[in-house]
């Protein structure tokens, strides 16, 4: 009877909050967070983008919102969230297509050659099976079960995909030094205008820097060089808008979408409102109804 305000609330029992009850209010609403999989362009089998581009299609996003995250979460196709007046709206979000992965894969000569039902390709002189593994961090089991679909989803189209957990510091060890082949995860995007650099230039692949996943694309390179010393607010988002998609043309990282934040308060407050700012609210703006002199409320 003393909590007022449930800031996050796992989406299972969000979905059960009884609106019909006077006294409850919820809502949902992005803070800045995107998901993604990464693929180590490093590896023989991912450097190609059209690889990259036939397993976007074989991730089943709708499906994954739907049964894991219970429809909280909104899909997106760049690492600029919809939050910002930067982000590019006009990105056609990929849809989960496994005929037109395959042909992808076929044109590019991913065939099951041996027959022995994975595909393969001669690349460099050595028939390399499609096979490898995704690697999530240990304890997150709501990521190891979507990558659970999606490897499934491989596998009927001839992708040998495993999937494997690492304890968080040897995951980010891993990471940092581009020694997993693939994983899923996520980033928050600052409140403030967007820096794509620290992410995706080729710099930041080196000295274990935060480009995990050895993106290198000159052009989109001197973009980010260039958005960090333009002042004219107009031409950055030309070049913003831009830049994202080069990074959707090379899938640069397969985006997926933007958790919401599930939240829930009991109705007796005035000036009630959310933000993309962490953690999605400002409490002491947030007023008792009907307390003399703008009383504040307390959490």
């Amino acid at each position: 009877d003393d909590v007022d305000l449930l800031g996050t609330i796992p989406a299972q029992f969000w979905t059960n909050i009884d609106t019909n009850h006077n006294s409850l209010k919820r809502t949902a609403f992005p803070l800045g967070q995107f998901a993604y999989i990464g693929f180590n362009e490093k590896s023989p089998i991912f450097r190609d983008p059209g690889v990259r581009w036939a397993m976007a299609y074989m991730v089943d996003r709708k499906t994954i919102i739907d049964k894991l995250f219970f429809g909280m979460a909104k899909l997106s196709q760049s690492p600029v969230t919809s939050t910002h007046a930067e982000c590019n709206h006009d990105l056609p979000i990929i849809s989960y297509d496994p005929a037109i992965a395959s042909h992808i894969l076929d044109s590019l000569d991913w065939k099951d050659h041996d027959g022995d039902g994975i595909r393969d390709k001669v690349i460099d002189g050595k028939r390399i099976p499609f096979r490898f593994t995704f690697t999530v961090n240990a304890g997150n089991e709501t990521r190891k079960k979507e990558l659970l679909i999606i490897s499934e989803a491989l596998r009927k189209i001839g992708i040998d995909a495993a999937v494997n957990t690492l304890e968080w510091s040897v995951y980010l060890e891993r990471l940092r030094d581009h020694l997993l082949e693939a994983h899923l995860g996520g980033w928050i995007n600052d409140p403030f205008e967007s820096d794509s650099y620290q992410l995706y230039h080729s710099s930041q692949s080196k000295n274990r820097g935060s480009n995990y996943d050895y993106y290198n694309n000159p052009k989109a390179d001197k973009l980010m060089e260039d958005i960090r010393l333009e002042f004219d607010p107009a031409k950055r988002m030309a070049m913003e808008m831009e830049l994202q998609k080069i990074m959707y043309d090379d899938q640069a990282s397969l985006f997926l979408w933007e958790p919401l934040n599930p939240t829930a308060w009991v109705d007796r407050f005035d000036n009630v409102s959310w933000n993309a700012y962490r953690p999605g609210y400002n409490a002491a703006t947030w007023k008792i109804r009907g307390a003399g002199g703008g009383v504040k409320a307390a959490f």
